[in-house]
């Protein structure tokens, strides 16, 4: 059992404001993710809800655990999704999200320090113009372990995604992230993006940054780019003969990484 599970309070999964056909799309969920598998067969024992945002409405969600989250975007409808996860033993955390058209989602995500990891976001854009963007920013240190997988799925024209992912690695712990940006031959007119940075802070760690596209249209406009990094010398001597020491230099530096051109103010107030 995951700590998060034992110390917050579980809400029942209500899933009555649910359309006929999404609860068909519930039932057709993969359950060949091992992980998902177990949250769905413990689903009174994790956190879990379901989050439904009308039609025409916008709506803000912040998420402190891991946990088991379903997303319906009506038509038209907006969604900040935030949600922190650090500081635990075992944190599971499954997101799964469907979209109709006209739908925005806005997902930023921050863990760390987690001893171990196993995190995956589903989205489905169903409807044309649906746009959803993620961002999402992990530290490792120790032996930690982190598996990261996101998927976003293009089933109508004109739909947009982007994924956004940084990465930092201490110690001898070990990341690996998993993108795919899937467009349908329905979803013509797609615009997708993915990009990872990866930031190694000692020489036994490990981070690998692995996207996908799988694309079977013409019609569309898709890319990815990934890169990797250390620490500059020349900027932590620079921080340390400002009076820093290279531990908070070393801090400092972190953090710029993370928050480069990110608005994570309520996650790291």
């Amino acid at each position: 059992r995951c700590r998060g599970a034992r110390e917050n309070k579980t809400e029942p999964v209500n899933f009555s404001l649910a359309s006929d056909e999404d609860i068909r799309r519930l039932r057709q969920i993969d359950l060949a993710d091992p992980y998902l598998a177990w949250l769905m067969a413990h689903i009174d024992q994790v956190p879990a809800q379901f989050i439904h945002v009308p039609a025409g409405q916008t709506v803000q969600h912040y998420r402190r655990d891991p946990g088991l989250t379903f997303i319906l975007l009506e038509a038209a409808s907006s969604l900040l999704l935030e949600n922190l996860i650090t500081q635990e033993d075992i944190a599971i955390n499954r997101l799964i999200v469907w979209q109709k058209k006209q739908s925005s989602l806005r997902y930023v995500q921050l863990c760390g320090l987690n001893n171990f990891l196993a995190n995956g976001v589903q989205i489905e854009l169903l409807g044309h113009q649906a746009t959803a963007s993620v961002t999402q920013l992990n530290y490792s240190c120790g032996f930690a372990q982190a598996d990261i997988e996101t998927n976003i799925f293009h089933r109508a024209k004109a739909t947009t995604s982007q994924i956004q992912v940084r990465s930092a690695g201490a110690g001898r712990s070990t990341t690996i992230y998993r993108g795919l940006i899937d467009v349908d031959k329905t979803a013509p007119g797609t615009t997708g993006w993915q990009g990872g940075r990866a930031l190694i802070l000692s020489r036994q760690a490990s981070v690998d940054i692995l996207p996908r596209l799988d694309i079977r249209t013409n019609d569309v406009r898709c890319s990815h780019g990934v890169s990797a990094t250390h620490l500059d010398d020349a900027v932590l001597f620079y921080m340390h003969t400002r009076g820093l020491s290279a531990k908070q230099a070393r801090q400092l530096a972190l953090a710029g990484f993370m928050k480069q051109q990110l608005d994570l103010s309520s996650l790291l107030a």
